[in-house]
């Protein structure tokens, strides 16, 4: 009962903070491929600072890794960056179906941060949200 209940309570607040669907006022902003050739996405308006140099932003992939699941669409995910030290780390993420509907969510708070390699989508992301919190 314990892990349906947590299912059930992640899709109600995804539904509730909109990036449950498309239509929940999400704009996601293509902004590069992975090193696979996979388009990555940003949602603008999830952009905050929690913390004078770190930001927190949804970024929608398509990951290698969860292609052995049946029905497979994409993964969102929040990654907080530590936009001075060049570090990120991922709270929660968050698997689709390719119609959309919910299949994963596990919130990872506290996760360790790992510095962000050169030449990469989450190098490009830093570069992309940093400098409209960070002067």
């Amino acid at each position: 009962m314990g892990k349906r209940f947590l299912v059930i309570l992640a899709g109600l607040l995804l539904c509730i903070t909109g990036i449950a669907s498309e239509s929940g006022g999400v704009q996601w902003q293509y902004f590069t491929e992975d090193g696979s050739g996979n388009p990555v996405y940003y949602d603008p308006g999830s952009v905050e600072a929690p913390a004078f140099d770190v930001v927190r932003v949804w970024i929608k992939y398509r990951t290698p890794y969860r292609n052995n699941l049946k029905d497979y669409g994409f993964s969102v995910t929040r990654i907080k960056i530590d936009c001075f030290r060049d570090k990120l780390t991922s709270e929660a993420i968050v698997d689709f179906d390719s119609g959309g509907g919910l299949m994963s969510s596990v919130s990872s708070p506290g996760q360790p941060w790992f510095s962000i390699p050169p030449d990469t989508f989450y190098a490009k992301l830093q570069g992309t949200v940093c400098p409209v919190w960070i002067p």
